[in-house]
């Protein structure tokens, strides 16, 4: 409940909330399952290492649909900055989710029960967090491409704004130049000017 009621703060959108919790729901309680078939009892010390796991899980979620939200904005089609998200974001969420499942994925073989047992729901909860993502992105995307009010909705999910005032851009600004500004960046200029 705290978790969808931030997202929904932090992206003005019941929908983008519901897009960052729902894959989040899933992966917990895949989670709770992988305890019951380890034996795992839900204790003090157990709870913190699955509130981390989460934790991890909703970052990822916030991080893709920050970086759609952004290519929303420079007016992209909902493939397209779901694309975008994983060309940029989503690598950056797969080499964190190995390392950190990595990392914590040599606990297994401790000779504590307790650590092997937390190595292996860290690592399972690292892993699945970062598969969720991608698929809960590519649902976010399907959605987006069918037509009328699915599209709608997709959209507004994304781009932190009320379906009734998505419009694409109408205006073409050029290579390098934004709304903010009539003169080309520095950076644009030497791309255009290397060509």
């Amino acid at each position: 409940g705290a978790v969808f009621a931030m997202c929904w703060i932090s992206f003005k959108s019941w929908r983008a909330a519901l897009c960052v919790t729902l894959p989040l729901m899933l992966v917990t309680e895949l989670g709770h399952s992988l305890m019951v078939v380890l034996g795992i009892g839900m204790k003090v010390n157990t709870l913190t290492v699955v509130a981390l796991g989460v934790g991890i899980g909703v970052d990822y979620g916030i991080y893709i649909y920050a970086r759609m939200a952004e290519a929303m904005g420079q007016g992209k089609t909902v493939s397209e900055s779901y694309f975008i998200a994983l060309k940029t974001t989503g690598i950056a969420i797969f080499y964190t989710a190995l390392t950190l499942a990595v990392g914590v994925g040599m606990w297994i073989f401790s000779a504590l029960k307790f650590q092997a047992d937390m190595g292996t729901m860290l690592t399972f909860m690292f892993i699945v967090n970062m598969i969720g993502r991608r698929i809960a992105g590519r649902g976010v995307q399907s959605s987006g491409s069918g037509s009328g009010r699915r599209r709608t909705i997709a959209r507004s999910a994304i781009s932190m704004t009320p379906p009734s005032t998505i419009s694409p851009p109408t205006t073409s600004f050029g290579p390098g130049r934004s709304p903010h500004t009539s003169t080309p960046s520095a950076i644009a200029m030497i791309g255009v000017s290397s060509r």
